[in-house]
This record gives structure tokens, sequence and C-alpha cells, in this order.
């Protein structure tokens, strides 16, 4: 069962577990105190005819007392200690008759009552639980055959991707033994590294591999970002300030992706005067600064789709945003209209 799957079942599960173990709780309780209100009616009638015959007498306690000292008639009175009724022995006396049950035998009844709705509601509880197991893995069918023709397509169409790459890297390398390296060239070819990477990376996620860490310099990573980016944004100034080598242990093809999304949106979405990108290491912070534009809704950037700009689809940050998590580094963003845009990167948990 894949991540989606398996959070998919527990929602499907928690919601008809609850819902209906909600709809089962109010229902008991409610009749639960009717069962103690028809209890206590039960306790009056039988106090009734023991106020008649004595013989109905067994459970309770019987005495004689000044009307003066008793509380209205006919009821029944709960106190901490017991349970009372007053009845008229004769208009002809003013003494009236107190007939008593001892609350100590009324919470033993009431307790057997609340024991055995109890044991009925864990039964019907394990009962609705094994129903939402069943519901849940009823209605995860749809969702796994989906995902299952959707993986079953991106895995043919990543197969089928092979042909136009090896056709284009073949017509490149042609290219280079007729007329030499250019920087057109060399654009195209990074263009292609880049496609083989997300490939691997989307045919790791399909195949369920686990990610492989690797120990590798962070400076040198961002100079190979940096080498590519030069070349295509040649009016950006890109300024490693980091001086000293440190070293990273995680997924190399995640971090790499990272880094060329951020630096690719700092060059992009740099000011038209004297664009420039400096990049920082502090306190294990490492800190991508570009002279911005501005960003106007720092909350939305990671959303899929979000953009403010004509350029791009709004993709690079939401994709930023789930590999950060996946390889556990916390991202945070300052910006200032005209100012500077900086991406905070907390490698803490990474540096080896």
């Amino acid at each position: 069962m894949t991540k989606v799957e398996f959070q998919s079942f527990i929602k499907s599960f928690l919601l008809f577990f609850i819902s209906l173990s909600s709809i089962l709780l109010g229902s008991m309780f409610f009749d639960y105190k009717n069962k103690i209100n028809l209890f206590d009616n039960q306790i009056l009638l039988e106090m009734r005819m023991c106020n008649y015959n004595s013989k109905y007498c067994d459970n309770f306690n019987v005495y004689f007392i000044k009307n003066g000292q008793s509380k209205s008639i006919y009821s029944l009175h709960k106190t901490n200690q017991d349970l009372v009724s007053y009845y008229p022995i004769s208009d002809k006396f003013n003494d009236v008759m107190k007939i008593e049950m001892k609350k100590n035998i009324y919470i033993k009844i009431v307790n057997g009552i609340f024991e055995d709705y109890l044991t009925y509601l864990f039964l019907i509880l394990g009962g609705i639980f094994f129903l939402s197991l069943s519901f849940s893995f009823y209605a995860l069918r749809p969702l796994k055959e989906a995902l299952t023709i959707t993986n079953e397509f991106i895995k043919d169409f990543l197969h089928d991707f092979n042909t136009p790459i090896s056709s284009l890297r073949l017509n490149i390398s042609m290219l280079k033994r007729k007329n030499g390296e250019s920087k057109e060239i060399i654009r195209s070819e990074n263009a292609i590294e880049n496609i083989l990477r997300l490939q691997e990376h989307l045919k790791s996620y399909l195949n369920k591999t686990e990610m492989k860490k690797s120990i590798f310099s962070l400076n040198e990573i961002l100079n190979e970002n940096i080498s590519v980016l030069e070349k295509t944004y040649h009016n950006v100034q890109i300024k490693n300030n980091i001086d000293k080598n440190i070293m990273i242990n995680t997924n190399l093809d995640m971090f790499h992706r990272i880094l060329l999304n951020l630096l690719t949106n700092a060059c992009k979405y740099n000011v038209i005067d004297k664009p420039i990108v400096e990049i920082y290491f502090n306190n294990n912070i490492l800190e991508i600064k570009n002279k911005s534009v501005g960003i106007k809704n720092i909350k939305k950037i990671f959303n899929r789709f979000y953009k403010e700009q004509e350029r791009g689809i709004g993709i690079g940050l939401h994709i930023v945003d789930k590999l950060v998590k996946e390889i556990n580094i916390e991202i945070k963003v300052e910006s200032n209209k005209n100012e500077f845009t900086t991406f905070y990167l907390n490698l803490k948990n990474i540096i080896n």
C-alpha cells in the first residue's frame, strides 16, 4: 500500500468509524437516560404500592414522621444518601409515611444497568470497527485502480521518452563534431541532462525505491548549478560567498533539483538594473538572495500553479516544497519589493 493509498484508507476509516460511533454514543446516552428515568418511575411505583400493602416493602425502610418534616408527597426525592417518597396516612392524622431506599442499593442497580450498556457498546463498536475496515478497503479500490493505470501510463511514457532523447543526444553530438562547441550546444546538453535527472527521479518514485543518500560538497554542487545558469542567464551576476567546504549527507539528485529551482528563480525574477544573485552560509543556514521584484503573497508561493509573474507555470516552488520535506530541510522566505528576496534553507539535519 502506497503512502497516498494509506492516507486515503485512514481518512475513510476514521470518517466512517467516528461518524457511526458518534451516532451510536448519542443514541445509547439518551437511551441510558430514559432507562434510568424508567427505573426511577418503577421505584416510585413500588413505593406507592408499599404505601398500600406492606408485602411490597421488602426493598424499603418505612418510617412515620410529622407532616411538617416531609417534602411534597407522591414524588421521588433523591438525596446524597437515599431515595425517599412521602405519603399521607389519613386526613385525621398529622403523621406521614416516609418510604426510603438506601442509595447504595440504588447505585448498585444503576451500575448494573451501566455495565450492561457498556458491554453492548463495546460489542457494537467492535462491529462498527470491522464494518469501517470493510468500507475503507472497498472505497480504496477505485483509487488503487486509478493509481495503477496512471503509474502504468507514466512508465510507458518514460520508456518511450528514451527514443527522442537518444535522438537529440546523437544529433547534438553530430553538430558538435561538425561545428564545434558553442553556447547553444552546451545549453542543449544541459537541458537534456536536467530532463534525464527528472526522469530518473520519477522512475525512483514510481518504483518505490529507497531514497539513496551520499556525501558530497555543498560548494561543488552549487558551482555546478552556477556554471549551468551562467550560460543561460549571462547578464545575471551570481556570487557564491561560501568559503569553507561543507559536506552534505542526503540524496544528491533531490538536493540538486532544490538548488537548481531556487537559483533559476533567483536569476529569472531579478530586477532589470544590475541583476545579482548572492549565496551565503551561516550557522547551518544556506541563503539564496536576489535583487527582487518582490513577492506579494509569500504564504501561497509553494502552492501548485500559483504564480505572480507571466513567466513560468507556477510549479517549480511546489516541487521544491515537496523535496525539502522529503529530505528533512526547513525552508523560509523573506521578500521586499525592489530590494531583496531571500530563501533560507536550514541544512542542520543533513550536514555530515
